[in-house]
């Protein structure tokens, strides 16, 4: 394959230059990054909205969110980076990111990264990756917050199950860490009515709350694909 080809065949950027394969590759001592693996409490915080960071953090375990002004903007999870975005070396961040939940995480020297990234022949691939990511998530909750609250909600319940959840081959089952007020944040609804759409749709049989954790019944998911990007 041409050397052009390569570079620029989505399949093989998607392959080849993921989340994983990042991690890989700044694990790789070959040119070394400052590394720390933390272990995280719920309620700790890597860093604040509008503070200038010296790092980057790939999640081995666990989830994050990522809030502006109290309001949920996104969550991360096993593979997923945080970080990377604010790329230059003063730039303040536009998110405090917060675990939810005991999380493991590897922590990069942000520094060291870039420039590994850099010196490395098909490094800027990873970041055009991570921008290509971060971009879908985004136009992923645009178009699902065009809806009603009601599809909004089993939309985001659906979202979330891919991402993190337990498939099996009639449920997803949401991780317990997701519940109703942390949803309703990121939704931009009060957890009083996320509670209520939560009866409506267990009444429907679209879902359960078994145990404090929200399961979606697949029967009825079938049109919900065309919201993952």
């Amino acid at each position: 394959m041409m050397l052009h080809t390569f570079f620029f065949d989505e399949n093989i950027i998607n392959k080849k230059f993921g989340n994983k394969q990042l991690l890989y590759f700044l694990l790789d001592d070959t040119y070394y990054v400052d590394k720390t693996k933390l272990v995280l409490t719920p309620g700790d915080i890597l860093f604040h909205e509008g503070d200038m960071h010296a790092y980057v953090y790939i999640i081995i375990s666990g989830f994050c969110r990522s809030s502006k002004q109290g309001h949920v903007i996104q969550f991360s999870g096993k593979n997923e980076v945080i970080g990377i975005g604010n790329v230059l070396g003063n730039e303040a961040s536009s998110l405090t990111v917060t675990a939810i939940g005991k999380t493991i995480a590897w922590r990069f020297s942000k520094d060291q990264v870039m420039s590994k990234l850099m010196y490395t022949r098909e490094g800027f691939l990873y970041l055009y990756q991570q921008m290509r990511l971060c971009n879908n998530k985004l136009l992923q909750k645009e178009t699902i917050l065009l809806e009603n609250s009601k599809k909004r909600f089993v939309f985001i319940l659906y979202h979330l199950g891919i991402a993190y959840g337990e498939v099996n081959r009639d449920c997803i089952k949401l991780p317990k860490i997701f519940t109703k007020k942390i949803i309703g944040n990121y939704l931009g609804i009060t957890a009083s009515h996320a509670s209520y759409l939560c009866r409506q749709l267990e009444k429907e049989d679209i879902l359960e709350i078994n145990k404090n954790q929200i399961v979606i019944r697949k029967k009825h998911t079938a049109s919900l694909d065309i919201f993952l990007l």
